[in-house]
């Protein structure tokens, strides 16, 4: 009778044991599911501000030597150089600050409301 005792704690033990390696796992696999939803969100971010915004804007009126502001569609990042365009003319002075949505620059002409900006 001794025996059969041993016996069902044995199995009452693998039992025991087979639960906590079942947890274990669930535990795993929460942690694995966690550090994949980081970098889910990490590359969407990344991929939202690394994706390249093109702005055309039209209807500006500016004077020869006249700083003008523009603001964005979206913030400029780290990996991003900003042009400006007008007309197809590609604009060399500008000001535009990683983070910002704001572009600045100066041009030594006239800038009327039918010409094409593009950034």
């Amino acid at each position: 009778m001794g025996e059969l005792v041993k016996i069902k704690q044995v199995e009452n033990l693998q039992t025991e044991l087979d639960k906590i390696a079942t947890v274990e796992q669930l535990a795993k696999d929460a942690g694995d599911l966690a550090a994949a939803a980081k970098l889910e969100a990490a590359a969407a971010a990344s991929a939202k501000s690394s994706s390249r915004v093109k702005d055309t804007i039209k209807g500006i009126v500016s004077h020869p030597n006249t700083k003008i502001q523009l603001q964005l569609s979206g913030t400029i990042a780290n990996d991003q150089d900003v042009q400006v365009f007008i007309n197809g003319v590609l604009i060399t002075k500008l000001t535009a600050e990683l983070g910002t949505d704001i572009v600045e620059f100066s041009v030594p002409y006239s800038i009327d409301a039918t010409d094409s900006v593009i950034i």
